[in-house]
């Protein structure tokens, strides 16, 4: 709304330069128009320019009708170009109309007087009354008739002073003084020299702690409650030594219904006890118990679960509840191992216990049997079978006994001085079954890309030495190259060697039986076949050949790149004797 200016700050003539410099003007608007900031920013000032050090005396709220208006002196403050307009009083001035008995205070700098301030102040102290003259200080809300907070002072025992103060807050506070429901009550101190006590009524904590610095809390009759219903509270212990944490006892909402937790002893508790919460090692927890409802599961999330004596039972003996052990891979959704009892014919335990001269950590296997349901095969008593015995089935629900056959040695190092190998046909050993020592034999394994970029220098062995006096013959070599993301560089031609020099040339494959380029110019997997070929055209010493392991390697170079690329290899071979 514009501004109802009828004279603008008009210069007094003959007044130029003089401090202050007084100046008239007339508007119809009220003081608080008046003394917004920007007031007289509305206006063209250009004709009648405004300084900091004017002092303005103004007709406001003026009534062009009946030519009457406010009379007031104003002065003039300036903040980047905003200027304001504050009303002054003459020095020394009283407000009327004063009331009998209310304090006077000043209303600015010069001296002026009025009363009933929204705030009063002393740069000192307040006192009301004097020594043998009584005084309180009376505080009234803000609704009539609604009683007062009076601070009274009544005689002490000595000329000793009583200080009300606060302590060290953390944030702007309200300290409520309670309703006490009589007409007369003491404050609860923080220390005091004799017994502080509540004759009537409850001591309850809506909110917060109820914490013993020293000492301890007692309920001769009744409980002790921290917080209230809708409210939370804790009870809290701290040790005797300092900065060495708390033990709380705190509430969460139960979501299930408005339900009680008790912690108690047992009934029959047969000496003093301490029984100690043990490290969790993580910020939560929670107890095991010995009965939970329905299908609950209690979880042991971190850490593991160790009986030092005595027995982990699951189940009850007296039947009626199963137990069973679970336990999960560590990757989700991937299946479980259980273990879990079923009932016996009678009432025996079925133990499943280590060897006492196991040498070594060992990690058992269950194989996948490719049904729902399968059994181990098992002998009765401590060494139900013969060593280099076969065991053979009794009846068909897993029990393995001796059959009484051997069973021939199958490598050519337990065979060297035989030239064939035989099965007993009996158990009294009446009729063989005889084969050939030099069959055509079947091996098969892998390569890392590292162990393929490495075969120049560090020969890979596939079929270990015969034993003296035989040697391997190579039938045909098979190499699966398995792609990974590039093909091989560097390198050079692959095959199999008698013994494990470097890239050494007692070839047992054709030396360019497996160029380099099937490796180079790799870009899927594939496979690729090296039939037997003893050092190509020109034989070898059958020295070099007797007792040696065969091993691959390649030509040239060694290999690079590959990068996520394998191997897998299968060899056929026969072992045949040497002079």
């Amino acid at each position: 709304m514009a501004a109802k200016i009828y004279q603008l700050p008009t210069q007094v003539p003959g007044m130029v330069g003089v401090l202050p410099n007084p100046k008239f003007m007339v508007t119809g608007d009220n003081l608080a128009t008046v003394t917004t900031a920007g007031y007289l920013n509305q206006v063209s000032l250009e004709q009648n320019p405004v300084a900091a050090t004017d002092v303005i005396q103004i007709l406001y709220s003026f009534n062009l009708q009946t030519q009457s208006g406010t009379y007031g002196v104003f002065s003039v403050s300036i903040s980047n170009g905003v200027i304001t307009l504050a009303l002054e009083g003459a020095a020394g001035e009283v407000t009327l109309p004063t009331i009998a008995n209310h304090i006077a205070t000043y209303t600015n700098v010069s001296g002026n007087l009025s009363e009933d301030p929204a705030t009063a102040i002393s740069g000192g102290n307040i006192q009301a009354g004097l020594s043998g003259t009584a005084g309180t200080l009376a505080s009234f809300p803000g609704t009539a008739s609604k009683g007062s907070l009076v601070v009274a002072a009544v005689a002490n025992t000595g000329n000793t002073l009583t200080t009300i103060s606060n302590a060290a807050m953390g944030q702007a506070s309200v300290v409520s003084i309670p309703d006490p429901g009589v007409a007369t009550t003491n404050f609860l101190l923080t220390d005091s020299a004799s017994t502080q006590s509540i004759t009537t009524g409850n001591l309850t904590l809506t909110l917060g702690n109820l914490t013993v610095a020293a000492g301890t809390i007692s309920a001769s009759l009744g409980n002790v409650t921290a917080g209230s219903s809708g409210h939370a509270g804790t009870v809290g212990s701290f040790p005797s030594g300092a900065t060495s944490g708390e033990l709380l006892l705190a509430a969460v909402t139960n979501s299930s219904g408005n339900f009680n937790t008790t912690i108690s002893n047992a009934a029959a508790v047969g000496q003093s006890e301490v029984v100690t919460v043990p490290d969790l090692g993580a910020a939560s927890g929670n107890f095991i118990v010995s009965s939970i409802a329905g299908a609950g599961i209690q979880h042991i999330t971190t850490g593991s679960l160790e009986v030092d004596a005595g027995t982990l039972i699951s189940g009850i003996a007296t039947g009626g509840t199963a137990g069973g052990l679970t336990l999960y891979p560590a990757t989700a959704s991937n299946g479980k191992l259980v273990l879990a009892p079923v009932g016996n014919a009678g009432n025996f335990a079925a133990t499943v216990s280590n060897v006492s001269t196991l040498g070594q950590a060992s990690v058992y296997t269950l194989p996948d049997p490719a049904n729902a349901a399968a059994r181990f095969l098992v002998g009765a008593g401590a060494t139900p079978f013969v060593s280099g015995n076969f065991p053979k089935n009794s009846g068909t629900g897993g029990l393995m006994v001796d059959s009484g056959f051997s069973v021939p040695a199958s490598d050519a190092s337990a065979n060297s001085s035989a030239t064939t190998i035989a099965v007993p046909m009996s158990s009294n050993g009446s009729g063989v079954l005889s084969f050939a020592n030099t069959a055509i034999r079947y091996a098969a394994g892998s390569f890392t890309l590292a162990q393929i970029l490495a075969a120049y220098t560090t020969p890979l062995t596939i079929i270990p030495a015969p034993g003296a006096g035989f040697m391997v013959v190579i039938q045909q070599f098979v190499l699966e190259l398995v792609y990974g993301s590039a093909g091989y560089a560097g390198g050079g031609a692959a095959y199999l060697q008698y013994g494990s020099t470097a890239h050494g040339t007692n070839y047992a494959t054709p030396v360019a039986g497996i160029p380099a380029a099937v490796f180079t110019g790799l870009s899927a997997s594939l496979a690729i076949q090296a039939l037997g070929n003893i050092n190509t055209t020109s034989g070898l010493v059958t020295s070099v050949a007797a007792n040696a392991p065969i091993s691959y390697t390649n030509a040239t170079a060694v290999f690079t790149s590959g990068s996520g690329g394998t191997a897998n290899w299968y060899v056929y071979y026969s072992i045949v004797p040497t002079t």
